[in-house]
């Protein structure tokens, strides 16, 4: 019994020991620069003027990108929600028309990292485009002839992310975003997504 109490005993010091180690090895180590895919959901947005005519949806999205050493980075985000067409029917009534409606923004962001621990806050601008379909259809018939719009139109978006690293290859992140589209559709569109977050090197 008195060999077990010591051999667990050593073990546990053995154990103690190699943290006491690992953590100033851990920290020593250089920074390295880093591939990262993210996959989040949430929700978007109208604003200002847009919400007079969109409402408020659920969303999807990606973000493919590449982190330096000293934390500047280039990063493809695409984003999706059907933002359903506000129905204005006046008295209150059902609408006649039924209307789908389906939202894509795809940008390139320069963006640079703050931190390389557990915890980072991420910072991002840059610009790219928007694609809205929108398809009516009569309401009282369902394969009735529709009518579909397509709109693309040039973006710029900016981005704030807050990421939590709990293991090696990546963690959970929450990003927050602001879309402004200018041309033929001049949107403004607000997201909050949150998802995985997952680091290749």
């Amino acid at each position: 019994m008195w060999s077990r109490g010591r051999r667990a005993a050593a073990a546990l010091a053995m154990l103690i020991a190699a943290l006491s180690l690992r953590a100033p090895e851990a920290e020593a180590r250089p920074k390295k620069a880093y591939w990262m895919v993210s996959f989040v959901g949430g929700v978007l947005t109208p604003l200002g003027e847009t919400a007079d005519e969109r409402e408020l949806g659920l969303g999807v999205g990606l973000r493919v990108g590449y982190t330096a050493r000293i934390g500047l980075g280039l990063a493809l985000v695409a984003q999706y929600s059907p933002l359903p067409v506000v129905e204005a029917t006046g008295d209150g009534a059902p609408a006649d028309v039924v209307t789908e409606n389906h939202f894509a923004t795809a940008a390139i962001l320069p963006r640079y990292t703050l931190g390389r621990g557990t915890v980072r806050l991420t910072l991002g601008a840059g610009g790219g485009g928007i694609m809205e379909q929108t398809r009516s259809r009569p309401a009282e018939d369902e394969t009735g002839p529709s009518n579909a719009v397509s709109v693309f139109a040039p973006a710029a978006l900016g981005e704030v992310g807050f990421e939590t690293h709990f293991w090696g290859s990546g963690g959970l992140v929450v990003t927050g975003s602001y879309l402004r589209s200018f041309g033929e559709r001049e949107s403004e569109v607000g997201a909050l997504l949150g998802g995985l977050d997952f680091t290749f090197r």
